[in-house]
């Protein structure tokens, strides 16, 4: 019977339902996938499951992303005062390491650290009872070649033997490509990590949402918003005219009709390393998408010399693209109408741009980059969690993994991802509030868009909602 009076915080209902069916698969020797959406307590469950549930077992709990790790380790030794929980990172010497995993019952690493503490003595992975994967999806590949699985969880996996594995993930509805030498296959992330991780069961979002979890939910409300500029305009139409040549060109390079039909209708396809066609050809045709991302998403100056690699002609890029693109002369006026205010960018160019811009305009402005040292991220995310005023954050790829900033009102996606996933992973770091997610109009971009809202809002209708187009000029 499982009792939860001496926690700080009592569980919910639909949180008390998972814990009842994670025991009970454990006790029936099955793995559990868990799918919990953003808001609903993976932090929570985790604490829960150390504390209560398993009290009494070794635990290893993997984190995907160093904030994350810090994060979830000041959680528990300071919010929650459990004293039993040890952090391995590689900041420490290999020899404490080894005798933190030795001698400690809760163990929190990333999965490297983890990796490069007992590669010469794999059997310290034997000594868990229990291990919990902290963001699961992300554990394999969006496009698999010969593993499935990033590196270093088949050598983790494999040396952890009889261990209960419970993954946990704000959602496990994306697909991915897996490339084999015949032919790409897109299958679903969800078989890929029951037939990797074996003997799993599944606690969906389906399940947990006729169990009060609704109440709980704060919606987003999503913007889409598009900047027009003509001179972004004008060389996104230069780059897709060089695309499509260039995929003219590999699809009249095919002797096979049927290839031929399917390389056009798919884009992977095109992109396959096992595809007989030549190989410079192939890799401009894909850095053509490259180059529209970083034009979409880079400061001017950033930009300008992969536009001239390509081949775009230069005098005319010089006349065409500003230092400045409109996107970035938006923001000010859109941070204006909140009070805190999250930026999220694919670029850390584009992280300093911004920085140094809403600076200059009288912005208290912090950054969180790959690039800026765990204590400064830590220090950021801490003060403007912390302060009452008007404060923005600008933060990388890197930066944002497995962050939750429920204090910011406004979400801002500087450029956009085709992965509905990514996205919705993205836009629920605040919790509820509203997301614009920023776009060049005419462009390819606004049809990315488009695809992905569509595909957003059929996927997750509880937490989020659509509002209208608005058009910046």
């Amino acid at each position: 019977m499982l009792k939860f009076n001496h926690l700080p915080l009592q569980p919910r209902n639909y949180q008390i339902d998972i814990l009842k069916k994670v025991v009970s698969n454990t006790m029936s020797g099955l793995n559990t996938l868990i799918e919990l959406d953003c808001g609903g307590g993976k932090r929570f469950l985790q604490y829960a499951l150390i504390a209560e549930v398993f009290k009494d077992k070794k635990i290893l709990l993997l984190m995907q992303a160093s904030t994350s790790l810090y994060e979830t380790y000041r959680y528990f030794t300071s919010d929650y005062k459990f004293t039993e929980t040890s952090l391995i990172d590689s900041r420490k010497p290999t020899i404490l390491r080894k005798q933190i995993i030795k001698e400690g019952r809760i163990i929190l690493s990333l999965p490297q650290a983890l990796y490069n503490t007992v590669k010469d003595e794999p059997e310290l992975l034997e000594l868990f009872d229990v291990v919990i994967v902290n963001e699961v999806d992300q554990i394999i590949r969006r496009t698999a070649h010969s593993s499935i699985l990033k590196q270093p969880y088949p050598k983790i996996l494999r040396g952890l033997g009889k261990c209960t594995i419970i993954g946990m993930s704000g959602t496990l509805r994306d697909d991915h490509y897996v490339i084999d030498q015949e032919q790409l296959k897109i299958r679903n992330e969800l078989s890929s990590l029951t037939e990797l991780i074996g003997n799993c069961v599944l606690i969906s979002m389906d399940e947990i949402l006729g169990g009060g979890f609704e109440e709980y939910v704060s919606k987003t409300y999503v913007i889409p918003t598009g900047v027009e500029d003509q001179s972004i305009f004008s060389i996104s139409t230069e780059i897709e005219a060089f695309i499509q040549d260039y995929k003219q060109q590999i699809v009249e390079s095919l002797d096979d009709p049927f290839l031929r039909k399917e390389v056009e209708s798919n884009i992977g396809i095109m992109l396959s390393e096992h595809l007989n066609i030549d190989p410079a050809l192939q890799r401009k045709y894909s850095q053509g998408f490259l180059l529209r991302k970083y034009l979409w998403g880079m400061p001017g100056e950033n930009v300008y010399r992969h536009l001239i690699r390509y081949g775009l002609d230069q005098n005319w890029i010089s006349n065409t693209l500003r230092d400045m693109p409109k996107k970035f002369h938006v923001i000010s006026d859109l941070v204006r109408t909140s009070k805190k205010t999250v930026i999220l960018c694919s670029y850390i160019s584009t992280c300093d741009f911004l920085e140094r811009l809403l600076q200059a305009q009288g912005f208290n402005t912090r950054k969180i980059t790959g690039k800026v040292p765990h204590s400064q991220r830590d220090e950021a995310l801490q003060e403007f969690r912390r302060v009452k005023e008007s404060m923005v954050l600008v933060i990388s790829n890197v930066g944002e993994r497995d962050l939750d900033i429920p204090e910011a009102d406004l979400l801002i996606l500087f450029d956009l991802v085709r992965t509905t996933k990514t996205v919705y992973q993205k836009l629920k770091r605040i919790r509820g509030g509203t997301c614009r997610i920023l776009f060049y109009k005419d462009t390819k971009e606004e049809q990315k868009a488009q695809s992905v809202l569509s595909r957003l809002m059929e996927k997750y209708p509880w937490s989020t909602e659509l509002k209208s187009i608005e058009i910046i000029s």
